[in-house]
């Protein structure tokens, strides 16, 4: 707690006697804001899980995030053939160019120049 009653009477070139007659909690407040006020959300989030759990339970926590993650993706890419039409490239024959099939459009489709 001193260093940090030295960096405010620094920072606020107030002098020491003053800053030990301030609550702790003014205190504290300057220099977290002052630590912590320009950090991003995904930094924040980081910086709270290092203080808040164990190494032990930050890994666990990322190969749960993961897990879950997988997952996602999995059901995601499930869903993808009903989603997307079935296309089939042709096979090209011995000697002859692969010519794709014309698509078709809807009737309501128009173009407009």
């Amino acid at each position: 707690m001193r260093s940090i009653r030295r960096w405010f009477s620094k920072n606020f070139h107030t002098p020491y006697p003053v800053v030990e007659d301030m609550p702790d909690e003014e205190v504290l407040q300057h220099y977290f804001e002052e630590q912590y006020g320009d950090l991003k959300l995904p930094d924040l989030r980081e910086l709270a899980e290092e203080v808040l759990f164990s190494p032990e339970e930050r890994e666990k926590r990322k190969a749960q995030k993961e897990e879950d993650m997988d997952a996602f993706l999995e059901q995601e890419a499930a869903k993808l053939p009903a989603v997307l039409p079935q296309v089939a490239a042709p096979v090209p024959q011995a000697g002859k160019p692969a010519t794709p099939e014309p698509a078709e459009l809807p009737e309501e489709f128009a173009m407009k120049f």
